[in-house]
This record gives C-alpha cells, sequence and structure tokens, in this order.
C-alpha cells in the first residue's frame, strides 16, 4: 500500500495540471493581498479625520446664535441629540491621541449603539448610515447599515475585554488570521473547491494510463480508494501552502493577529432583525475546520462516484462545478423565506457566513445553521459511499 501510495502522489504532484492550478493560486494570492486589500479597506475602518470633522460639524451647529422659541422639530431633536453624540466622539479622539485602544474600543462599541439607535429608528431624519451602504446596489441600504452597526458595536464591546493587546489594524479587521476569517465568508472556500475538483477530476480516469503498473499492485479497492483519499488530502495541503505568501504579506503590512480577537455571530430573528454575539477566532477557525472537512470527503466521494458511473473529466468538472457557483441562479435577499434553500448545498459553500450567521441575513431566514450544514453533507456523504463502494468492485469500473 505504501508502494501505491507512493505512486500515486508522483503521478499527482508531477501533473502539469497540479503545477498549474498551484501557480494559478499562488499569484491569485498575491494579487489578493498587494492590490485588492489595499484598495478595498473596509467599510467600518477607524478614521480619525472623519470622526474630527463630524464632531466639529456638529460642535458648529450647536454653537450657532439663532432664536431659542418655535424651532423647527428636526432642530430642536439635533440640538438635544447632538452634544452627547458629541461627548462619545470627544472621548474616541482622546483615546485614539493617547493610543488607548482599549478605552477607544469601549467608547466605540457605545458610540455605535447611540448611532444606530438614533438611525434606525429615525430620530433625526435628517441622519443616516453612512452613504456607502446605500450605494451598493443592494437596495437594502438602510438594513445593510443597521446590520453593520450592531455588528460593530458588538465586536467593539469584546475587544475592550480581551486580554491581548490591541492595534488599529486589529480594529479594522486587518490583521492576516482576521482577513482569512472573513474570506472564509466569501470566496476562499470556493477557491479551495474549485482547485480540489481540477485536482480530483481524473484521480481515477489516470489510472487508464498505467493499466500495466496498476495490474501490479496486490491492493484492494477500499485501500486504493483510502490511497487516493490521502492523495487528495495532500492536494487540499497544496492548495493552503500556495496561498501562504499571500498570508505573510498580510502579516507584514498589518501583523499576524491574535486567535483571540474575537468575530461577531448573527443570532437572527423572525424579523431579519436579531442580535450579535462573538465567539474567538481560534473557535471560529475549528468550526470552520470542520464543516469544510464535511464538505470535501463529500466532494471526493461526488467526483469518486462520477468517475465510477460516466468515466468522462469533462462531466467530473462540470456537475460539481454546478453545484459551486449554482447559488446565483437562485440567490435573492430574502428567498429563504419562499424556498428550502437550506437543503441545497450550494448554500453552504460560504462556510464562514453560515457560521457568523450572515448568510442567515441575506436570506431572511433562520434555518442556514452549522447543525444544519453538518447534517446535509452528512447524509450525502452517506448517500455516496455506499455506492462508490459497490461499484468500485464491479468488473469494469474498480477504481
Amino acid at each position: 500500500m505504501k508502494t501505491y501510495l507512493k505512486l500515486e502522489l508522483k503521478k499527482f504532484l508531477f501533473s502539469a495540471k497540479t503545477i498549474a492550478v498551484l501557480i494559478v493560486l499562488l499569484f491569485l494570492g498575491l494579487y489578493y493581498s498587494l492590490v485588492f486589500i489595499p484598495n478595498n479597506p473596509p467599510l467600518e475602518k477607524i478614521d480619525r479625520e472623519q470622526i474630527e470633522t463630524q464632531y466639529n460639524e456638529r460642535k458648529n451647529f450647536i454653537d450657532l446664535d439663532r432664536i431659542t422659541t418655535n424651532l423647527h422639530p428636526s432642530v430642536a431633536t439635533a440640538l438635544a441629540i447632538f452634544p452627547e453624540w458629541n461627548q462619545k466622539d470627544k472621548a474616541r479622539l482622546m483615546a485614539l491621541d493617547k493610543e488607548a485602544y482599549k478605552e477607544y474600543a469601549e467608547h466605540t462599541a457605545d458610540w455605535y449603539q447611540f448611532s444606530d439607535e438614533i438611525y434606525f429608528n429615525q430620530i433625526l431624519t435628517t441622519s443616516r448610515y453612512p452613504i456607502i451602504y446605500y450605494s451598493l446596489a443592494s437596495g437594502f441600504g438602510f438594513e445593510d447599515g443597521h446590520y453593520a452597526y450592531k455588528r460593530e458595536s458588538a465586536k467593539y464591546q469584546q475587544l475592550a475585554k480581551i486580554s491581548v493587546p490591541l492595534t488599529i489594524p486589529a480594529m479594522n479587521e486587518q490583521t492576516a488570521v482576521q482577513v482569512v476569517a472573513n474570506e472564509a465568508g466569501r470566496y476562499l472556500p470556493m477557491i479551495l473547491i474549485a482547485a480540489l475538483i481540477f485536482f480530483l477530476c481524473d484521480i481515477v480516469l489516470m489510472d487508464r494510463k498505467y493499466q500495466t503498473i496498476e495490474a501490479g499492485y496486490p491492493i484492494t479497492p477500499l485501500e486504493k480508494l483510502v490511497v487516493k483519499f490521502t492523495v487528495a488530502l495532500v492536494g487540499l495541503l497544496l492548495t493552503v501552502v500556495s496561498l501562504l505568501p499571500s498570508f505573510i504579506i498580510l502579516s507584514f503590512k498589518y501583523g499576524i493577529g491574535s486567535l483571540k480577537y474575537p468575530i461577531p455571530i448573527y443570532q437572527n430573528d423572525h424579523l431579519n432583525n436579531g442580535h450579535f454575539e462573538t465567539i474567538s477566532l481560534q473557535h471560529y477557525y475549528l468550526i470552520f475546520m470542520l464543516s469544510f472537512l464535511l464538505v470535501f470527503i463529500f466532494l471526493f466521494l461526488f467526483i469518486i462516484f462520477l468517475s465510477l458511473v460516466f468515466k468522462s473529466e469533462i462531466i467530473n468538472i462540470a456537475i460539481p462545478s454546478f453545484l459551486l457557483f449554482c447559488e446565483p441562479l437562485y440567490f435573492i435577499r430574502g428567498v429563504g423565506e419562499f424556498k428550502p434553500v437550506e437543503w441545497y448545498p450550494s448554500t453552504y459553500l460560504k462556510i464562514g457566513s453560515i457560521i457568523t450567521g450572515h448568510q442567515n441575513y441575506l436570506y431572511i431566514t433562520m434555518k442556514l445553521t452549522v447543525e444544519k450544514m453538518i447534517i446535509l453533507f452528512s447524509i450525502l456523504i452517506v448517500i455516496f459511499i455506499l455506492p462508490v463502494v459497490l461499484f468500485s468492485q464491479r468488473k469494469g469500473r474498480k477504481i
């Protein structure tokens, strides 16, 4: 079995396709860390100049000479709110100047909560969430601003309490471990799975080229399956290694960060106006890796099954790719209320968004949970493992 494993690893590692995929991933990671991240700062970031500008605008409004009777209701409301708002902003500015970041986090958590109450309840009709939320063409600028402000408040509340030192990149979620965590809720799992599809598409079919050599190994179909799964794991490891230079670049620019940093988890309700709790990045990564492992096992068995049934590399790429990219065919905001999207595998491929609850917010549902993802992919694994074992024993269809 060891000799056969060495043969399979040699075929895989020296394959032109494997090398090409790894090179593409390497350059994709470099582009992301050197170009994309610097040109796409977080929507909510520390901007001292902006804080000071808002503070001065409110102060100038408060200091204006005006008749104090028969004020327009919006003016009276602003005069009642602005002093407290400025007090909170002044505390943030002073904390930044002192580089007292725990103190800044505490004041900022309070500021987000206070500001969100004003915007969400429309206490001051002339004020609203930052314009960026309304310019994203989602049609949900008000809701997205409310979601973001609640998230930031929960994040800063926990940042003020953690035992590790804080930095500005850490509060902006720009450290390497935070960037990877956030990308785990966007395109990172899909990139990894796309790479695995290309790695696995000929993992069985390639044996045709080496039939004479293969026949010389006294190995059972089950042992072959284990060997090919091991090779697939090596492929997964190599995809991670190919992205490491990007992680290193981010670490030099913004710091590695700490696994003790919090990440907000959204607990939705029937009105799509839930609340946030937090878990540590360490806990988040553990859930992500276990969840991704389930998806990986399913993908492996699914492609092996397709290889045994159709014996076509094109089909081995096309069908899993459809599963990977079909979410845009049915996704619209709020579709979770009308369709059983919790039973579609593609809904779960942005694994980090399932963990953080962001998918529940977008789909307007409470059904897209880690538990439901585990149940779904466990069922799929059971469904495909039996046919794979049975088909692999049939004449002409051996692994």
